[in-house]
Order: structure tokens, then sequence, then C-alpha cells
């Protein structure tokens, strides 16, 4: 069998389901304990640097069992962990395998937004989870992705305002960063796109200066 959530877990949902039972149920109610998320071989032997090293998250599972590798990962603040399963591609039961997805995923990435950080055009975005924890280090963040360049977009918000919009992990899975962190330094060197300006005007998703992205009639192939 795989074990599907890290031993903290397992503790803590011990503790809480053997305490002295009550007839008063209304504060009870369904959490998140993880999300799971099959990756590559490739993807999995660069999460530990992604995510620790440069997101500052704490690795909370690290196992090896029955041909199955997991890791996952618990965010500053957060309560729900990230979690990453990586098995031989011959698990798999068509020949479109994990490694494909990652490349496609990762492929229209370089395509869009590698160079054009102010470009909201990548619809991969969309397969994302968002963090809203204020207890990231943004230090430590902004300097991992000047330095080791992942994926990633900058846009204005009015709840967040501007700076860092979304960073890829490793696999091309999307992450919304809801965390206060500025701008990295391709951000800050480029000018603000009108469209993301306040004389901009008009519905951002219907003015946006493609200008700003990388080549989007790309065709990729899986």
């Amino acid at each position: 069998m795989e074990q599907r959530v890290p031993d903290s877990v397992l503790v803590e949902q011990d503790v809480i389901l053997s305490g002295d039972a009550v007839e008063d149920t209304t504060s009870d109610y369904i959490v998140a304990l993880v999300v799971n998320r099959a990756v590559s071989s490739k993807a999995m032997s660069e999460l530990e640097e992604f995510y620790v090293t440069g997101m500052g998250t704490s690795k909370s599972l690290d196992s090896t069992n029955n041909g199955a590798t997991k890791k996952c990962f618990l965010w500053p603040g957060a309560q729900v962990h990230n979690c990453f399963t990586n098995r031989a591609d011959s698990e798999t039961s068509t020949s479109f395998t994990v490694s494909d997805l990652e490349d496609s995923l990762n492929g229209a990435h370089a395509h869009i937004i590698d160079g054009h950080p102010w470009c909201p055009m990548d619809r991969w975005f969309d397969n994302h989870y968002a963090i809203d924890s204020q207890s990231v280090s943004n230090t430590q963040i902004l300097n991992y992705i000047n330095s080791k360049k992942p994926y990633h977009t900058c846009g204005t918000n009015p709840m967040r305002g501007t700076g860092l919009s979304a960073i890829f992990d490793p696999s091309g899975l999307g992450i919304q960063m809801d965390t206060g962190t500025g701008l990295p330094n391709d951000c800050s060197t480029e000018e603000l796109p009108s469209f993301l300006t306040a004389t901009g005007g008009g519905n951002p998703a219907c003015t946006v200066d493609t200008s700003k992205c990388g080549s989007l009639s790309l065709a990729v192939e899986v």
C-alpha cells in the first residue's frame, strides 16, 4: 500500500478522532489534509530544491514503497500538505505518460511567459493552487527566482497590489502567490503594460497587449 499523507497528519487525526465523543456535531466539518499530484522522475528530482530551498516550505514526507516515491511539502502558515507521487512509466495505462504532460505544460510556459513575465495569457495557469499565507520569506523567494529563473508571472491586483503573481514548479503546476511578494528583477526592469495600469482602462481580458507575450501560435504536440 502507498502512504497517502505524512505521519504528522496521521498523528494529528488520531488525536482528534480518539477524543471524548460529544453529541454536538454542529462544529464538525470536512477539511482537506493533502493535495496529491503525479509527477515524472525528472520533476521529482527537482521538487525539493524548488519547494524547500526556493519557496521555504518544510518537507513533511519522503518515502518509497512498492515502486512509488512520494514527497510532501508544507508552506509556512498553511495546513494542507502538497504531495507528489512518482511511479514508473509502465504504470500508465496508455502511451501518454506523466512526463508527456509535463513536457506539454513546460513547453507552453517556455514559449509564452519565459522572458515575458507580464504576459497573463498562459492558460495552463488555470490548473493551479493558491498560497494566501503572509508567513513566507519573500526575500528567499525573490532570491531564488532571480538566480534560478523558474517560470513566473507578475501582475497588479486591487487586493494584492503589484508584485509576483504566479510561479510554476518543476512539474509545470502553477501556484498563485497571494503572499505580498514583490517584483522579481525581470519584472522590475520591464515597463508595466498599459492594460494593467489605472489609466489603461477597460477589462484586461479584452485589452491584453500580446506584445508582452511569447509566441502564442505554438502548437504543442502530445
